[in-house]
Order: structure tokens, then sequence, then C-alpha cells
């Protein structure tokens, strides 16, 4: 099965999400692929990160709940490709696309996400999401947090609540259904 992908660069994932640093926490999408509903993103570590600063003073460890909030990026992310882009969008047409995309807010519904491993300043974390379902206005992903050294960090299901307020009741019917 030949299975086309597509590759985000931090601009286009800036355009995409409401977020601004400290709090983004997703630096690029490795890949998209349209037809499995599957994203995988990238988060890199950093020890000049300020969460970072006290949490452990001497033995840093990226937190837990950061690690959950990059992964409800990741399926935000993916909840806006999946909406706009169809299956022959290229990366040219998704740019087109972006430049007068003005991203919804969404929040966390429901995290169950259980952390196996910690992951640490010079990390890059593997953020995979797959959209399993969604219904009225609630999509629920599958995620996983991988570290470099191949050890799942943390692993579980989120549901996303989309807010549709600056939609139309028709675009937000159409759009995020």
């Amino acid at each position: 099965m030949d299975t086309k992908t597509i590759a985000l660069d931090h601009i286009a994932v800036r355009q995409l999400l409401p977020h601004r640093p400290p709090l983004m926490l997703v630096d690029k999408v490795e890949a998209y692929y349209p037809q499995e509903r599957r994203l995988v993103a990238l988060k890199n570590v950093s020890q000049n990160d300020p969460f970072l600063q006290g949490h452990f003073p001497g033995y840093p460890i990226f937190p837990g709940v950061l690690i959950v909030e990059s992964l409800l990026q990741a399926s935000t992310l993916l909840l806006h490709l999946d909406a706009r882009c169809g299956e022959g969008m290229s990366e040219g047409g998704i740019a087109e696309l972006l430049r007068s995309f003005t991203p919804p807010k969404s929040v966390l519904a429901e995290s169950r996400v259980k952390h196996m491993a910690p992951s640490y300043p010079g990390d890059q974390i593997r953020l995979g999401t797959q959209l399993t379902r969604t219904n009225g206005g609630v999509s629920t992903f599958k995620v996983r947090a991988l570290s470099p050294r191949g050890e799942v960090c943390s692993e579980g299901r989120i549901a996303v609540a989309l807010s549709t307020e600056h939609l139309s009741a028709e675009e937000a019917r159409t759009t995020y259904a």
C-alpha cells in the first residue's frame, strides 16, 4: 500500500495552533497520513525550557502533564488537517489553505494517558496520534509518546473538545462533524 505523507515545518504548525511559546509544545510535523487519519509530530526538549528549571533541580525531567499537552496539541493539528485536507492535497496546497486559517480554540475533554518512562533535556519526543472517533464536537485519539531510545514515555487516549464559536453553524456542522 502506497501511503502518502505530508510534513509540516514550525511555520505551518504555528498557523494551525493558537498556542505560543513557551506553551507551544509541538516543534514540527514529521508525517501526516491522511488515509490513516494519523500524524507524527516532534517535541524537542531543551534544558532551557522554563518548566524544567524546578522540575527537578539538579535532575530535570520533562513533566508528564506537558507530555499530555504535547499529545493534545499534536491531536489538534491532526483534527484541523483531517477536517480541511483531502487525500490528494500537496504540501503547497496545505500552505495555501493555511494563509487564511484561524485556529479554533480546543480543550482537553478527557485524558487517559499512562506514563511509563521519563523524558530528559536533549530528547526529541515523537508524538504519535490517530483519530479514532468524532461525536458531537468531541474527537477521540489514540496517542503515544516515544523517547529517542525507542521507549514508550506515555500512551493512552485523549478526547479533544473544539470550540466552534467563530464558525458559522453550517461550517461547524460540516467541517468538524
